[in-house]
């Protein structure tokens, strides 16, 4: 009996330590007692009851399967209990055994190192336990070279062959080894991914690689490797034979480009580069990732497929697209007119159409106009043939405003039905009345509609151009705060998806609404902002940061400065041009000198096609009319007209200008929509000074009195009027005269505007 005691207790320390030795002594054990079930018995007896056995690196135990049987008696036999460390789990525990509570099993996620462990072991080690995961064993081998910046990828190959090598690859075999090398090259990232490398045998591969200890379930129930081992794998994959390791790539790639797991699809090939093949998925891919505003995932590609010393239409074409969004007009035109010449069909369409957006950003409207109309012949596809009719509509609101009609008819023709174009349409016909049928109050409603169908768009580009459209309209009809609440969503989609240009586009209209509100400091502020970013600054956004200097001098009653800054001659496009001769025509009747506004009024006439600007011109008229001697009624039907048409904006710029015009628009009848202007434009001064009731407690809420206040809180809230009438204790139909009133001094046509005003305005 003692004899026997003593060799379990010399098995126990031997396991783990040496194989071959561990394998003799349990055959020796086995052969004296005759049965592992008898032998364990005996073991367990020899030991007190609270007694821990421990047996070390088990995994080598299970060499022999005599070995295995023993520890498997002992373990169920005996009240013995054991501590097992193991890189391979036991065929011997079974689920049941582990939910009863007769094992506990301790992964690696429980024995990981926190932050403040791995700390302890190796100070400022923050960085090594983030990339080793709380290892224990990593954050040692980092420990051991002393340097805490070291990171675990740093270690040298030799530590890590020794620690992952020898006990995780050197017992494998070669059809295991190969699929570990598939995981770590991308099989594991997604379940879609493996079944298409593994087929059938998917799931004995993954109950191997879990219980060997490759990989661990997440929380999701998919599998996960250690970032180390992948690396570790990789490198063995580098370098094995040429042969096998193209093979090897090629189907992983293969599988991962089928899933559309681009991505994956890149990691890979930045491990294992191929310019050929990342060209090849560039030209299949590049459009939709752009579509999703993936800026710098293109970038990545890009780099991925140049090979020195060649030209690649697909490369030159996608490059063009990033420089286009990134604000870079010329170089984008350049790139596109460069690819055209190596592609055909809808990618040499692709090409003109980008080299068209790029002449157009530039304000080249003749080129735009002869890249647009290339585009669309070479188009073979509906959507692109759509985009190429949109480009030609948008540069003819800049350059012909005559012939916009023709191209909204030619775009409303088009068959696209994605909703893309559903948006476009409706940015087109708000285009319409913003330019040739002069209403903003109607603008704003195809604006407001477009936006309502962006959420169903991919394409930042698309989308953004309908949002920015929407904040513009919004500050035109005076909805300054609408327009303002709107920036922050519009910026941040511009600067998440890399449209530099839009970013710029954002600012302008920021700084256009709060020069609305009387915020003069922030807008000159946010116009510095917009001159800081100058290399992707346009000329176009140059002109308009003029036009808001301008408008701010305006607003500050300084006109001299305002006419010094409108002096110089007008560049194209048209649409620039004409609003900025009908301000100097604004600045110079509203500063008495008549000969430059009639003359300026005259250069604008030949081209005054564009709403806004006619509306400046008018109150420019309106103001001259005033100073000749016309009536205060003749003056008004100006105010009347503009304000009719939704251009609150261009009437409080023009009484900023000429005070005195407020009064004579009080005079002629125009006193209630004047002052609903004035007050959401905060000029109660004005407004005081026509003879206006502004009282000053009630202008920072837009007019409204205590009870609208309290119907307005009750609308944020989402209340319908049967229940706000109900919580104020009034009748349902003086809510609705409540809800009434707020709508008209709010200046909003529905609910949901009034709600969107209202949470804005009570935050403030």
């Amino acid at each position: 009996m003692a004899d026997v005691a003593a060799l379990a207790v010399d098995l126990a320390e031997l396991v783990g330590r040496d194989e071959d030795a561990a394998v003799a002594q349990t055959r020796m054990l086995a052969s004296r007692s005759g049965r592992p079930r008898k032998l364990a018995a005996t073991i367990g007896a020899l030991f007190p009851t609270r007694s821990i056995l421990v047996i070390d690196d088990y995994h080598l135990a299970q060499a022999d399967a005599d070995a295995e049987a023993l520890i498997e008696e002992v373990a169920g036999a005996s009240t013995t209990r054991l501590l097992i460390t193991s890189r391979v789990r036991p065929k011997w525990i079974s689920g049941r055994r582990i939910v009863y509570g007769e094992i506990l099993i301790l992964e690696q996620d429980s024995l990981a190192f926190t932050a403040d462990e791995a700390n302890e072991v190796l100070p400022g080690a923050f960085a090594a336990h983030d990339r080793a995961r709380g290892w224990p064993a990593v954050i040692g081998l980092a420990a051991i070279t002393g340097d805490s910046q070291r990171l675990p990828g740093d270690i040298p190959a030799a530590d890590l062959y020794d620690f992952i090598a020898t006990d995780l690859i050197g017992g494998v075999s070669t059809s295991f080894r190969e699929a570990l090398l598939k995981l770590a090259a991308g099989a594991d990232r997604s379940p879609r991914v493996a079944r298409r490398l593994f087929g059938r045998g998917l799931d004995a591969l993954l109950d191997e690689a879990r219980t060997t200890g490759f990989v661990t379930r997440r929380a999701d129930g998919w599998i996960e490797m250690h970032p180390l081992l992948r690396a570790f794998l990789l490198g063995q994959l580098r370098h094995s034979d040429q042969a096998i390791s193209d093979q090897l790539v090629t189907e992983v790639l293969s599988a991962l480009v089928d899933d559309n797991d681009i991505d994956g699809s890149l990691e890979l090939l930045r491990a294992f580069p191929n310019p050929q093949v990342a060209e090849e998925i560039l030209r299949q891919h590049f459009i939709e990732l752009l579509a999703a505003g993936r800026l710098t995932s293109v970038t990545q590609w890009i780099e991925l497929a140049k090979v020195p010393g060649e030209h690649s239409g697909v490369i030159l074409l996608a490059e063009a697209e990033v420089a286009l969004r990134r604000g870079s007009d010329s170089m984008a035109r350049a790139l596109a007119n460069e690819a055209a010449a190596f592609l055909a069909g809808d990618l040499a369409a692709r090409a003109n159409l980008t080299a068209a957006r790029a002449a157009h950003q530039a304000d080249d409207v003749d080129a735009a106009a002869e890249s647009a109309a290339r585009a669309e012949q070479l188009a073979t596809t509906p959507a692109l043939r759509t985009e190429a009719l949109w480009v030609t509509f948008a540069n003819a609101y800049e350059r012909d405003p005559g012939s916009m009609r023709d191209a909204f008819e030619r775009l409303k023709g088009a068959e696209d039905a994605r909703p893309e174009h559903s948006l476009r349409l409706a940015s087109a016909e708000g285009f319409m009345w913003f330019g040739p049928d002069g209403d903003l109050l109607r603008a704003l409603k195809s604006a407001e509609r477009a936006v309502a169908l962006s959420t169903a768009v991919g394409d930042p580009l698309i989308r953004t151009n309908a949002t920015h459209f929407h904040a513009q309209m919004l500050r035109a009809c005076g909805r300054y705060r609408e327009a303002l609440a709107s920036i922050p969503a519009l910026l941040e989609d511009a600067e998440s998806t890399g449209l530099d240009f839009v970013v710029d586009h954002a600012l302008l209209a920021k700084s256009a609404a709060l020069i609305g509100v009387r915020s003069l400091d922030a807008a000159r502020r946010t116009l510095r902002l917009i001159a800081g970013r100058g290399d992707s600054s346009t000329p176009h956004v140059q002109r308009n940061v003029l036009m808001l200097h301008a408008r701010l001098r305006i607003a500050a009653g300084d006109l001299q400065g305002a006419e010094v800054l409108l002096q110089p001659e007008p560049q194209p496009p048209l649409a620039v041009k004409c609003e900025y001769l009908s301000l100097r025509a604004l600045v110079a009747a509203a500063a008495g000198n008549e000969t430059l506004a009639e003359a300026s009024l005259d250069d604008a006439a030949q081209a005054l096609q564009y709403a806004e600007a006619r509306m400046i011109a008018e109150m420019a008229r309106a103001i001259l009319d005033a100073r000749q001697g016309h009536d205060a009624h003749a003056v008004a039907s100006h105010v009347k007209t503009v304000l009719d048409r939704g251009g609150v904006d261009t009437v409080v710029t023009a009484c900023r200008a000429w005070s005195a015009l407020a009064g004579l628009a009080v005079e002629g009848g125009v006193g209630a929509q004047l002052q609903t202007a004035l007050a959401l434009s905060h000029d109660r001064d004005i407004g005081r000074r026509a003879g206006l009731q502004m009282p000053r407690e009630l202008s920072e809420h837009q007019l409204l009195s205590s009870r609208e206040l309290e119907v307005l809180e009750l609308l944020v809230a989402g209340r319908s009027n049967p229940e706000i009438a109900r919580i104020l204790f009034i009748g349902e139909s003086t809510a609705k005269v409540h809800v009434r009133h707020i709508f008209e001094k709010l200046g909003v046509r529905s609910r949901a505007e009034a709600v969107a005003v209202g949470a804005e305005m009570l935050r403030s």
